[in-house]
């Protein structure tokens, strides 16, 4: 883990530990992190299944397979 020095706006500071129920500055970068991380997962995901790959899931004899 690297350590990093930075100025930090205090008052979005504030905010985004309010925001993500966090205490501590290191604990509010780490959630931050984290979200944004998952966001770009979520848009990942959104635009692969906007291509239609997975629509065989909604057949039921597909669905019936995976389950099996």
């Amino acid at each position: 883990m690297a350590k990093t020095s930075v100025d930090i706006n205090t008052e979005q500071m504030e905010r985004a530990q309010t925001i993500l129920g966090t205490a501590t500055i290191k604990d509010t970068i780490d959630a931050a992190l984290r979200r944004v991380i998952a966001e770009e997962a979520r848009e990942r995901f959104i635009d692969l299944a906007s291509t239609g790959c997975f629509a065989e899931l909604a057949d039921p004899e597909v669905r019936r397979k995976i389950r099996s």
